[in-house]
């Protein structure tokens, strides 16, 4: 047999194997995200004490609060797993800086910009039973380090979906 036939075998069989193997790595791929996944939505739980929403953040009259949420593409060998929003994942991992509150917009120099508002639209904040208008420091939060948590679960998450969709493959018989 000539080193090209062997060659071309070699890319049939390829080609076969690959074939054979694709519904399987796909199964395997969606295993694998679908329970990093629940793993990512019970962390998110845990973080922000049950509803996967943080306090007072994004809310607004039309939309509510928005829920920390996960999702997962899967192009060809790979899966991409989504935070979504990506915000609020950072602020349950690394937390917020202190920052005053009730202000306008700060400048590049660090000086206030714009101006505050009088009358009616003027904000107040309610802090331990009392009512300020002048702006306050918000002392930060901590984080709770949610995606931390979720990468170094990931390893055996994947290895258990991987050994569960062989092992069904198997008891199939294919």
């Amino acid at each position: 047999m000539s080193a090209g036939s062997l060659t071309a075998a070699g890319t049939a069989l390829g080609d076969v194997g690959r074939e054979l193997a694709d519904p399987l790595l796909h199964r395997m791929l969606n295993a694998a995200s679908y329970a990093i996944k629940l793993d990512a939505v019970r962390i998110a739980g845990a973080v922000s004490g049950g509803d996967r929403r943080l306090s007072r953040y994004g809310s607004t009259r039309s939309r509510g609060r928005v829920r920390l949420g996960v999702g997962y593409d899967i192009n060809g060998a790979r899966s991409v797993i989504n935070l979504r929003p990506a915000a609020l994942w950072v602020l349950a991992n690394g937390g917020a800086r202190p920052h005053p509150i009730g202000v306008g917009r700060r400048t590049r120099t660090g000086s206030i910009a714009g101006r505050q508002r009088r009358g009616e639209g003027r904000r107040l904040l309610v802090i331990d039973g009392k009512v300020r208008t002048a702006p306050v420091q918000h002392p930060g939060t901590a984080g709770r380090g949610a995606v931390v948590a979720l990468y170094a679960a990931v390893p055996d998450l994947v290895a258990d979906a991987f050994a569960g969709v062989i092992g069904w493959r198997l008891e199939r018989g294919r």
